[in-house]
């Protein structure tokens, strides 16, 4: 079985490459404390960074469980709206 994009498919696939790296980029930034404008995901009210990162008010846990019931219950998400 060969792959042999044309043009157009290699452009995208090079795109949306591209695009998850920039996106990937933002989430771990977000994540890490300490930086400058770094950490909006954290919760800075506790104080271990495993209790920032996944406590239970913490904005990064809160999307990982949001995500997980939408896809687990078969909702999209244009039925939330």
């Amino acid at each position: 079985m060969e792959f042999n994009p044309s043009k157009v498919e290699l452009k995208g696939l090079i795109l949306s490459i591209f695009a998850s790296i920039i996106y990937l980029i933002i989430i771990i930034y977000n994540i890490i404390p300490g930086l400058p404008l770094s950490g909006n995901f954290l919760n800075y009210r506790e104080s271990l960074y495993i209790d920032k990162l996944f406590g239970a008010k913490s904005f990064f846990s809160i999307c990982i469980y949001y995500n997980n019931f939408i896809c687990n219950n078969g909702i999209s998400l244009w039925d939330c709206c």
